[in-house]
């Protein structure tokens, strides 16, 4: 091997690595020995916890005696045990004392003869720990950017990262730059003061100048002198400094870093999700706990984010499984800038998401939810495709961390069977040999909604609409629009989209849409039964957005025409509620599931419902008992 061969190879050597983390679920993840593992999921399942437990666990925190998520970090010492020793001599300097030679790093001085004998057996010891170990939290972070007593730097080894800035020129040159990448000001070390170093904010308005015996100028001391100190700025910049100063200058192997998004607006916390990764090769593993998709953004657009581990963590009683998001999953959803560019990374941080066509969709069915929930309460995060297309590749992501998901598609969904078998798939249900036929019963009955018209009625709508045009004048363009409309041939699908479950075909064709609506809602794919979403609100013109702010702008959510559509999304939020552990395993079906029950309109279903909550005290279970007896009684069949 080459000398340059040997030197890299010494380089990336280290003593010990975190090989994997056992869950209090029993899940085992297996860690990159270079990589980054971020760990996300809902409000308090628990991701700063497993933080801590992970710190307790390689020596950066005392042990913990209080809850446990992870269980255990499996670490893997160098089998070279001499080579191990060696790496913590070159890594950290020492001091002789009366009662023998110690390692200084930073606030701890560790007895150089335990270290080793901790090292050449393979235990992890709060000795070792504060060596290759650190919980960089706010606090950590923030202390780390205060001046620093100063050393010689041709002879002293450096007992902090700033004393590394200013022997690696490269290091504080990075620093600065990512720094005024991020808040737009650069930093410059002060190695000026005597007995400090200090980090300053900004460009010295005057070049370095020094005389011929190496000492500084008293304009260029002057000017280094009026930038204000990073140590009495904001917390932003000094939390951003700190966490990259950890990285760059630190002497750790194992960096742990909780909410690096604290103090940072959204496009500085991508930016320090984006430096995490791209330094984590000045340190062997960093773990973070993150409460920000803007910081997950950040690691996923990083230039190595294929070494980046995406785990989420949620609760479930009494533990807390974890999942991890799979590089093909990840490479799904990231090389699509639609979705690249939208809220669905959102979605790891909720308790559950609903998956929808369009925009449009998201803002009414969200406002709808809301409308039967407190405000912001239901924990339902909304976000969508651009289209049903690519619902399948938003839906498989999230359901592979575990995210509960759901869909709501429009009618004409069915007439594309490969899809809908995509979607019912990507949020890990299962394709039912019996829809196949249920699917032909409708297609059929669908069929017949078909229309082509008539050659008198295209005829009148000429007439009409060419009514007052001179022979010589060019056709307007609002009466060819109406003439093409009139003679295009109506699909069955496109009628069922306009006029839903009403305009169906009875007998075996309702019956099958029926079946088929019950057992896909059962398993998370909610179908429009009436058709598209501006058919909530028909009277309601417009469509898409307009269509939903006039809806909202006239308050019709809360009124007798939204009834409906409240049933619709209370299904929505049940089946999310139960599959997020928040519901009763064994709850009734939904509100959706007792309207097909009853086989009845949708106005004496809606007061069937209500009157059967009512006479229950709001049980669920029991007003669906109700309803089943009403659905079986002659007077309720169609």
């Amino acid at each position: 091997m080459s000398n340059e061969g040997e030197n890299q190879d010494k380089q990336l050597r280290r003593p010990v690595v975190v090989k994997s983390l056992r869950f209090n679920d029993g899940t085992t993840l297996q860690v990159p020995p270079a990589g980054v593992v971020v760990l996300v999921g809902a409000n308090n399942v628990g991701k700063s916890k497993a933080l801590q437990n992970i710190a307790s666990q390689t020596g950066a925190r005392d042990l913990d005696a209080t809850e446990h998520i992870v269980v255990e970090s499996e670490l893997e010492w160098d089998t070279d045990k001499e080579a191990a020793v060696q790496w913590f001599s070159e890594r950290f300097p020492t001091k002789n004392l009366a009662s023998g030679t110690f390692y200084e790093a930073r606030r701890h001085r560790i007895s150089v003869d335990k270290a080793e004998r901790d090292v050449r057996a393979g235990t992890m010891s709060t000795r070792i720990g504060r060596l290759v170990s650190v919980f960089a939290n706010a606090e950590e972070r923030l202390s780390l950017t205060k001046a620093v007593q100063a050393i010689d730097l041709a002879e002293a080894q450096p007992e902090h990262p700033i004393h590394i800035l200013a022997r690696e020129a490269e290091l504080i040159e990075q620093l600065s730059a990512l720094s005024e990448a991020a808040f737009g000001v650069a930093l410059t070390l002060d190695t000026t003061g005597g007995n400090t170093f200090v980090l300053r904010l900004g460009i010295p308005s005057v070049e370095p100048d020094f005389t011929r015996h190496g000492i500084p100028t008293r304009e260029y001391v002057s000017a280094l002198r009026r930038l204000p100190a990073l140590e009495n700025q904001g917390h932003g910049i000094r939390s951003y400094a700190g966490m990259l100063m950890e990285l760059l200058a630190g002497s750790h192997l194992f960096v742990l870093i909780d909410e690096p998004e604290a103090f940072l607006h959204p496009p500085q916390a991508e930016k320090i999700g984006r430096a995490i990764s791209d330094l984590k090769r000045h340190v062997s593993q960093v773990f973070v706990a993150t409460h920000d998709a803007n910081v997950v953004k950040g690691f996923l657009s990083s230039q190595n984010s294929e070494d980046v581990l995406i785990v989420r963590i949620k609760r479930s009683g009494e533990t807390n499984p974890a999942s991890v998001l799979q590089p093909k999953d990840l490479e799904a959803l990231w090389s699509n800038p639609a979705l690249r560019y939208s809220n669905v990374l959102d979605g790891l941080f909720s308790e559950g998401t609903l998956v929808c066509e369009g925009d449009p969709d998201c803002r009414l069915y969200e406002s709808a939810i809301d409308n039967i929930d407190d405000a912001g309460s239901s924990g339902i995060h909304f976000t969508h495709g651009g289209g049903s297309g690519r619902i399948p590749v938003i839906a498989s992501a999230l359901t592979a961390v575990s995210v509960p998901t759901a869909v709501v598609v429009d009618l004409d969904l069915l007439a594309k069977r490969d899809l809908l078998r995509s979607i019912v798939e990507s949020i890990g249900g299962a394709w039912s040999s019996a829809w196949d036929p249920l699917l032909n019963a409708i297609e059929s009955g669908v069929s017949t909604l078909a229309e082509t018209p008539t050659k008198a009625t295209i005829e009148k709508a000429v007439l009409e609409s060419l009514d007052g045009v001179n022979d010589e004048d060019p056709t307007p363009a609002e009466a060819l629009n109406r003439i093409a409309k009139v003679a295009r041939k109506t699909t069955g699908w496109q009628k069922l989209k306009r006029g839903g479950r009403a305009i169906l075909p009875g007998g075996q064709c309702i019956t099958a849409f029926d079946t088929l609506l019950k057992e896909m809602s059962d398993q998370g794919v909610f179908l429009v039964w009436v058709g598209e979403l501006e058919r909530w609100f028909p009277a309601v013109g417009g469509h898409g957005p307009a269509h939903v702010s006039e809806v909202h702008e006239k308050g019709l959510l809360e009124g007798p025409e939204g009834a409906e559509l409240r049933l619709f999304v209370e299904g929505i939020r049940s089946y999310l509620s139960r599959a997020s552990g928040r519901g009763p395993s064994d709850s009734a079906r939904t509100m959706v599931q007792m309207v097909i029950a009853l086989r009845k309109e949708t106005g004496a279903a809606i007061r069937a419902c209500k009157e059967a909550l009512e006479k229950s005290n709001g049980d669920y279970d029991a007003a669906k008992g109700l309803l089943e007896v009403q659905s079986t009684s002659p007077s309720s069949q169609p």
